[in-house]
């Protein structure tokens, strides 16, 4: 089936580019097919030679696919109910809350393709229809691949904006605009494409460039959320040492003094004005605060979603495939997708504006005021 297809999309690319006359197209197609063709083969047998291990599994795959199959639902309501709210809640159209769109974007395509894609490899498997497995797994694979690299993309995109916002502070609005957002969007698409491309043409490359791709977003994320924190925690300390606190009895005494005194009433209200800009100030600290904290506590899950798979991936590779190993590969990307059911609960419960959104939308809450920001309050 898969042969019938790439033949017919061969064809027509080779009508449309021989109208150009430039060259004969048929050589280059013809190699081009042929590499292709022999590329699959490779893969299918890597994949033949885990069969081997399914009768030992099956109970893990029976488990596995049950999983699946309830937190697929999960998935696909849980994050369409984000993406609703944050489509119809213009407040939410900021390049923070964008990101965060994207990211349940990926997880709802999870649900739809990648968890039902699972199950069908695993039955397919247990059925020994090779044919039809070696297709669904080679798709599951390259789909599974790309969407996470773009979910870990998108989570170090957020860590930088959360460091951004409190780096920044008055400058973030200008500089972290929804146009560069969308930029570096489209730069995190090509490279999960990339990485799908590598897992079918350069089986070894992949896992090198898979290597370098998951250092690099731990580090940068990592990095980002602790200076950040660091930032907060310096700004607020001093913010305490500047804002001393003053009784409302002691502010109209001191007012009442003054003015007994025939001070100026200016040197009062000055103070007063000064005190209440702090107060300000350390409310907004501690909406960043919380901000950041929010968008940490998530990227803590999807860290330790992850952590079981990439685990097995180098025991893989360094041990090689065993019937213990095999199992634990499988519960490792179970788990991984696990993560996309859980972002949207996670959303719902850090973040207010998600849960007054989410609430709205299905007709649950009044219409509160939305002036108790968590991260659209560093869009402002």
């Amino acid at each position: 089936m898969s042969d019938c297809w790439f033949n017919f999309f061969l064809c027509l690319f080779r009508k449309k580019l021989a109208k150009k006359n430039k060259f004969n197209h048929t050589f280059f197609f013809e190699s081009l097919r042929d590499h292709i063709f022999k590329k699959m083969d490779k893969i299918c047998n890597r994949f033949m030679d885990r069969l081997v291990y399914t009768d030992a599994s099956r109970r893990t795959y029976f488990i596995s696919c049950a999983i699946n199959g309830v937190f697929s639902l999960m998935a696909i309501v849980g994050n369409s109910f984000i993406l609703n709210a944050i489509r119809n809640t213009p407040s939410l159209h900021t390049p923070s809350y964008l990101l965060l769109f994207f990211l349940a974007v990926s997880d709802l395509a999870v649900g739809l393709t990648v968890q039902p894609l699972f199950i069908i490899f695993k039955f397919a498997e247990i059925k020994r229809e090779l044919s039809f497995y070696c297709e669904v797994a080679t798709t599951y694979m390259c789909l599974g691949n790309s969407f996470a690299c773009f979910s870990f993309l998108t989570m170090v995109l957020i860590s930088v904006d959360r460091f951004l916002a409190v780096r920044l502070r008055l400058k973030y609005r200008t500089f972290a605009t929804v146009r560069r957002v969308k930029v570096a969007v489209v730069f995190s698409v090509i490279l999960a494409l990339l990485s799908a491309l590598l897992y079918l043409l350069q089986l070894e490359m992949f896992y090198s460039y898979s290597a370098i791709l998951v250092v690099l977003c731990l580090s940068i994320a990592s990095v980002s959320y602790f200076r950040a924190i660091r930032l907060l925690k310096c700004h607020q300390a001093r913010l305490i040492s500047q804002v001393q606190p003053v009784a409302p009895q002691q502010l109209r005494h001191n007012s009442f003094s003054v003015q007994r005194s025939h001070q100026k009433p200016n040197d009062t209200q000055q103070q007063s004005s000064e005190i209440g800009n702090g107060l300000v100030r350390k409310a907004r600290s501690a909406s960043f605060s919380k901000s950041v904290k929010s968008m940490l506590f998530v990227y803590g899950v999807f860290v330790l979603c992850y952590t079981p798979y990439v685990c097995s991936m180098v025991l893989l590779r360094v041990v090689g495939r065993t019937a213990w190993l095999h199992k634990l590969d499988n519960i490792g990307q179970t788990i991984v997708m696990l993560n996309s059911s859980l972002n949207p609960l996670l959303y719902y419960w850090r973040i207010r504006d998600i849960r007054l959104a989410v609430r709205k939308s299905l007709g649950l809450g009044n219409e509160a005021a939305w002036t108790d920001p968590e991260i659209t309050s560093t869009n402002k």
